[in-house]
């Protein structure tokens, strides 16, 4: 006697253009999500500027609050990653899109929330951005039946699949995957080249501030003593920096380093009453940082140390 087969049945929409909405959603939201994990596993998210730690915790904004707490140790953030990083790739498989749509839920909510209870009208479009992401999810666990179902699918996921159909979702999945992976890979590596010795890697915990030792103009040593607030340098990973403490400061500059050369532009750098543009090299040894170059015609040489990174 023949065992009777079940059949099971999915939908994912009435007809054609159904199908093509929760294809496209499902691709859309992965690559989407995947760019918000990718940045966390690789430590850019919830970088802090230096200056920040300097000002009271009052005064420092939404954002930078939430990067402080939730990048605050390494292994969390890569946590979160992780945690947004396998439900987007889920996605991208016609078998586990279900699953990955239902993990996805809890992350993308819990960003919403965050996003809008800390962030100002002025990421609004970071706003949008996890809303519309919040809404293609919810879509997605709407239009697909095996969310109602996902016991009976998860035991006939080996049924009517073919071969071929699975290893062309493989290779889409490494190519939209290696899209994601590869330009931040590269990009980040890039930055921490040029970045990297002066704001560390990444730049969270007060990296980038520097004590100022020495500040030599032509031969003549800058008294430090002159102010009472200790003299120093916060280098930031937007490429702007602070100087406080000189007779001069404290003044707003912008720095251009060349990692793999080790030179360094400054502008507005401080040379006795006037803000020069400064040209010159700067050599890393442990935690000491040594910059000599040049502002117009005057040499310059400062010495830094890490302070407290």
């Amino acid at each position: 006697m023949a065992t009777p087969q079940v059949s099971v049945s999915v939908s994912r929409g009435k007809g054609a253009v159904g199908r093509v909405v929760y294809v496209s959603l499902s691709y859309a939201l992965a690559l989407g999500m995947l760019v918000y994990a990718v940045s966390k596993i690789i430590a850019i998210q919830f970088q802090v500027f230096a200056s920040s730690y300097a000002k009271p915790l009052g005064a420092i904004g939404g954002f930078f609050a939430i990067a402080a707490f939730f990048g605050r140790f390494r292994w969390f953030e890569m946590l979160l990653g992780f945690v947004e990083f396998v439900p987007s790739v889920l996605l991208l498989f016609r078998r586990t899109r279900a699953i990955g749509a239902v993990l996805l839920f809890g992350p993308i909510l819990f960003v919403t929330i965050i996003d809008y209870a800390y962030l100002s009208a002025t990421y609004e479009g970071v706003r949008l951005v996890i809303t519309a992401m919040l809404v293609a999810d919810l879509a997605l666990l709407t239009l697909d039946s095996r969310i109602r179902n996902w016991f009976l699918d998860l035991l006939n996921l080996g049924r009517g699949v073919t071969r071929r159909y699975l290893w062309l979702e493989l290779v889409a999945a490494v190519l939209l995957v290696s899209a994601v992976i590869v330009p931040f890979w590269r990009t980040v590596h890039h930055f921490q080249t040029d970045y990297g010795d002066l704001i560390g890697r990444p730049q969270i915990n007060g990296r980038g501030t520097w004590d100022i030792n020495s500040f030599v103009v032509d031969g003549s040593a800058v008294d430090l003593m002159a102010r009472k607030e200790p003299a120093k340098v916060y280098f930031d990973f937007d490429g702007s920096c602070h100087i406080s403490g000189l007779p001069s400061t404290p003044i707003d500059c912008r720095f251009d380093p060349n990692g793999r050369l080790r030179t360094i532009k400054i502008t507005r750098f401080p040379v006795g009453s006037s803000t020069l543009s400064f040209q010159g090299t700067y050599q890393l040894a442990g935690s000491a940082l040594t910059i000599q170059g040049t502002a117009e015609s005057h040499r310059i040489s400062v010495s830094l140390s890490r302070s407290g990174w």
